[in-house]
């Protein structure tokens, strides 16, 4: 990953142990944490992955959020 490319998303850690673990977050939190009103559909990293590799599937670093509440989020580069 060089050239300033974000490359794929299993080279970005979302592979399938990823993809199981969403489903299970999501599964176990499913109204947003940030608007608590509608059905979580995104698994936000607290620390971010690209920092924090090692806490990727570490459920107290994530938060379950409608698409909404993810996009202000990461508008503000949570």
């Amino acid at each position: 990953m060089d050239g300033g490319k974000r490359g794929t998303s299993a080279e970005r850690g979302y592979d399938a142990a990823w993809r199981r673990f969403r489903l299970w977050f999501l599964h176990r939190y499913p109204i947003c944490a940030d608007c608590l009103t509608v059905a979580a559909t995104d698994v936000h990293h607290v620390e971010k992955l690209k920092d924090r590799p090692d806490l990727r599937l570490t459920e107290s670093n994530c938060s379950g959020l409608c698409g909404r509440c993810h996009k202000i989020r990461t508008a503000r580069g949570e």
